[in-house]
């Protein structure tokens, strides 16, 4: 679930808009694997195994600004900046055969685009 909160801006031929919003997610990952890393061999044994299970809720935000700029009654050009935050990310296990923990990840970057309306 989401709960956010928008803001529109607008005169005749400009509209600025300002977007937040704030998540819970269950970020939920399992993991087994060989641990090549600290693997040893011995009498034939098979490598060592690691097995991680991880079940937990983390938040994220989004955070979104835009100008929009009508050229014609149908024609807009768009400028703007969006950012996305997920806290405590799972992930897979690395290449090296160790688990690997979750991670903040954090997404972000412009935006330019256009509308066309017929």
């Amino acid at each position: 679930p989401q709960v956010g909160l928008m803001l529109d801006v607008a005169d005749q031929q400009n509209l600025l808009q300002f977007g937040a919003k704030l998540g819970v997610l269950n970020n939920r990952m399992n993991q087994t694997g060989p641990a090549y890393v600290d693997a040893l061999l011995i009498d034939g044994n098979p490598e060592s195994m690691f097995q991680v299970d991880s079940d937990e809720f983390t938040f994220s935000a989004e955070l979104d600004v835009l100008y929009q700029r009508s050229i014609t009654r149908c024609c807009a050009l768009h400028l703007g900046y969006q950012g996305l935050y997920l806290d405590h990310v799972a992930q897979s296990a690395s290449q090296v055969g160790s688990p690997v923990d979750g991670t903040d990840l954090w997404l972000h970057g412009l935006i330019f685009g256009a509308q066309v309306d017929f």
